[in-house]
Order: C-alpha cells, then structure tokens, then sequence
C-alpha cells in the first residue's frame, strides 16, 4: 500500500472518531442531518475497513488466482464485499437509536430485504 493510501486511511478512521464524539452526532440531528450523518459514518467505517479485510484476505488465502478466462495479472483479494457489509452493519447497529426501526425490521434489513 502506498504512502497516500495509509493516509487516506488515516484521515478515515480520524473521521470515524470525530463523528462519535456525542457533540457532532448531536449537531448532525439537531440540522435534521441524520442520514448524512449515517452515512458518512458508513463511508469512513468501510473506507478504513477495506484495507483492513484485503490484507486479512491475502493472510487466509481467500485470493483469486488468474488463469483461464480471468482478466487480472495477479491475486485479487475475494472478502471485499464482507468488508462493505461490516461498514454498513455496524452503522445500523451504531445508529439504532437513531432511527427508531423495530427489531424485526432491523434483522429484515441487515439481511438485505426490503420490506413491501
């Protein structure tokens, strides 16, 4: 990972933390900024997390490998997407109270269904 990209990191995670600090999150619901809020949460979470996961990936091997019809040179890390799902769930749990959803309804969603 390059020079840049650790401090991108950085700055994420620096993000993530300032957008816990009670005072921020009540100025962000008082403006009636509530899902700007949960969702710059969610993008400084995933954003610090996908690194995070990528070199987890390549520790336990869950790469794949070109050959046959792959169009990579080299390994491609596979748990991206549990990286992203991570990022998104613990802002659903972290913004529960938030959101005022029941708990059958927060199962629904972490699930990914969209109730009718």
């Amino acid at each position: 990972m390059s020079k840049r990209a650790y401090v991108l990191q950085g700055l994420a995670l620096v993000a993530m933390i300032v957008l816990i600090i009670p005072n921020v999150r009540v100025f962000f619901l008082q403006s009636g900024l509530t899902w700007c809020y949960l969702i710059a949460q969610s993008f400084c979470l995933t954003f610090t997390l996908v690194p995070i996961v990528r070199r987890m990936a390549a520790m336990l091997g869950a790469v794949d490998t070109p050959g046959g019809r792959k169009q990579h040179a080299s390994p491609a890390p596979l748990m991206g997407g549990a990286a992203i799902f991570l990022g998104y769930a613990l802002v659903r749990i972290l913004g529960r109270d938030i959101l005022h959803f029941s708990i059958k309804l927060r199962v629904w969603q972490l699930a990914g269904h969209w109730s009718s």
